[in-house]
């Protein structure tokens, strides 16, 4: 609706085409109509001469100033000394008369032509503000919409193509930049990326650190990107201050003629949010990825009542102590049977759990359950530590430390019967922050795992760095340890620092006899995996361990 009275606005300020010839007929009628009407009703002794004001108005309005005042100029003539002050008695104006209203008329014609020139200005900077992004002056959505109706639409026999250009991580930068200096930088993106696209298409800016190209021809979208990766690069610089910027790049394809801009910036939306997870500079959308985010959608929508409603389930697998056979350890492992989904995976739902809000009621919901089963397994006489898989996320809320504590002390379980688990490749987004967070841990009581040890690309100085307890040696070593040499090296030296540094070593993945009496012989200090026993519910955990 808003947009339809600001067309019909505009087409009546600065008519063009058939409505401009429309214009000019409209004025010329009015102006017969009102020269006719003026000596039909007696003469311009009456107040019927003010119907030239009209057709002077209208031409000011639509022609401007010169359109104003050529009017204005017929009307004179026409009310002129030929027009008589009185037809009946066949009068004359007197010469005053029509000069006054001559003047007259070329002041409302100016002024209207002058008044319409400016309200057309304002319409148009108005105009400009709704369709600009105002920093970069390059198209916003509601700009690229109006082009893509304009001028994609009616050309969709090349098919057309959204790349869209996403800046990732920019709290990183805005820690760096002053406001200013932000600006500065986006400014200089949308300049450049201006003149890589050029007559190619147009540029637009979605949001902060989001630009959308969108091209005329998807096969200028692989040119067009490695101009970009040319030309923009990864490093500018803002006030002699060299900034690395992370820039990832999602592809989508018009599939219709009578494509929507929205669905086309939804699916580029989505590739450049695959880029951005799968670390893929370039990514482009495929038919399955919008399927993934509707599940995605559903895991995280449902986890909530799923926490709630005990709906998850916790399985325990023990690690045996090599070189006696017993069982000491037990390792708790999460799983899903959702109702609709089936049985999800952790490997797919704690990711997307990690970045919500949910990791906090989720991990109390671990810690409860997991150190409530403990507590029954000790109080039955079992010998037991339990290990508990966390991610570095968890402790971003300082408050999981309390939370640790009080159901430690609500179970009345000893803090050193408790195993943290964190993923080497934990370490390598802040050292310092995961040290200080084991630290804590550490003067808890509690001991700390590193799991996945050798898939992580850390430097090995964090084994010096971090107050660590047990390095886990992930399975995909186990599982090639008897048929490639250089698994079983990786294995043994992993042992044999874990021991120097007075570590216990678990490796993880023990499938067979052969890989058990390789790792006794390795003098490895526990294993886990299949051929001991795999991850089961409490109860039968209980029986189990009785029997064992």
């Amino acid at each position: 609706m808003e947009q339809n009275i600001g067309k019909t606005i505009r087409n009546f300020l600065a008519p063009k085409g058939i409505r401009k010839f429309f214009a000019f007929a409209v004025i010329f009628i009015l102006l017969g109509v009102s020269n006719l009407l003026v000596y039909e009703m007696g003469g311009t002794k009456l107040a019927y001469v003010h119907g030239f004001y009209i057709p002077i108005i209208i031409a000011g309005i639509n022609f401007s100033i010169p359109g104003g005042l050529i009017t204005a100029l017929l009307a004179s003539l026409l009310s002129g000394p030929i027009m008589p002050f009185d037809v009946s008695l066949e009068i004359a104006q007197p010469s005053q008369s029509w000069l006054l209203r001559s003047l007259f008329f070329f002041l409302v014609g100016g002024l209207s032509g002058a008044a319409a020139k400016i309200i057309k200005a304002y319409l148009k900077d108005l105009e400009d503000r709704l369709v600009t992004d105002p920093v970069t002056q390059l198209l916003n959505t509601r700009g690229l919409m109006e082009v893509w109706q304009q001028n994609f639409l009616t050309a969709l026999s090349k098919r057309s193509s959204i790349v869209i250009l996403r800046i990732h991580d920019l709290s990183s930068i805005e820690a760096i930049l002053t406001p200013q200096e932000v600006t500065q930088l986006f400014k200089d993106i949308a300049h450049l990326l201006k003149l890589i696209v050029h007559d190619s298409g147009v540029v637009a800016v979605l949001e902060t650190g989001t630009f959308a190209l969108l091209l005329h021809d998807e096969k200028k979208v692989q040119h067009t990107i490695e101009k970009c990766k040319s030309k923009l690069g990864n490093v500018f610089t803002v006030n002699e201050i060299p900034i690395f910027v992370n820039i990832f790049y999602g592809i989508a394809k018009a599939y219709k003629r009578e494509e929507s801009l929205i669905a086309l910036l939804h699916r580029g939306r989505i590739a450049a949010e695959k880029a951005i997870r799968n670390n893929a500079e370039i990514s482009f959308f495929e038919s399955q990825d919008e399927t993934q985010l509707l599940r995605n959608a559903k895991i995280i929508h449902d986890l909530n009542t799923a926490i709630s409603s005990n709906e998850l389930a916790l399985v325990y697998q023990p690690q045996i102590k090599l070189n006696t056979g017993k069982v000491t350890r037990l390792e708790a492992l999460i799983r899903w049977p959702h109702p609709e989904l089936g049985m999800i995976s952790p490997g797919e739902f704690i990711p997307l759990v990690e970045g919500t809000l949910l990791i906090n009621p989720f991990t109390k919901w671990v810690l409860e359950k997991s150190l409530s089963q403990l507590s029954f397994w000790l109080e039955k006489g079992f010998d037991l530590c339990l290990s508990i898989n966390f991610s570095i996320k968890n402790f971003y809320d300082p408050t999981v430390f309390n939370l640790i504590y009080d159901i430690l002390q609500k179970y009345n379980i000893p803090p050193e019967r408790l195993e943290i688990e964190i993923t080497e490749t934990a370490f390598t987004t802040n050292l310092d922050q995961v040290a200080a967070v084991l630290s804590t841990l550490r003067k808890m009581g509690v001991r700390i795992a590193i799991d996945d040890f050798g898939t992580g690309q850390a430097s090995l100085h964090y084994l010096l760095e971090l107050p660590i307890d047990i390095i886990k040696i992930d399975q995909v070593f186990t599982k090639n340890m008897l048929k490639n040499s250089g698994a079983e090296a990786i294995i043994r030296n992993a042992i044999s620092l874990g021991h120097e540094l007075k570590l216990e070593v678990v490796t993880e993945g023990v499938q067979t006899e052969a890989e058990c009496k390789k790792l006794i012989k390795l003098k490895c200090d526990y294993g886990q995996g299949f051929y001991f026993a795999e991850p089961k519910p409490a109860e039968f955990i209980t029986s189990w361990l009785q029997t064992y």
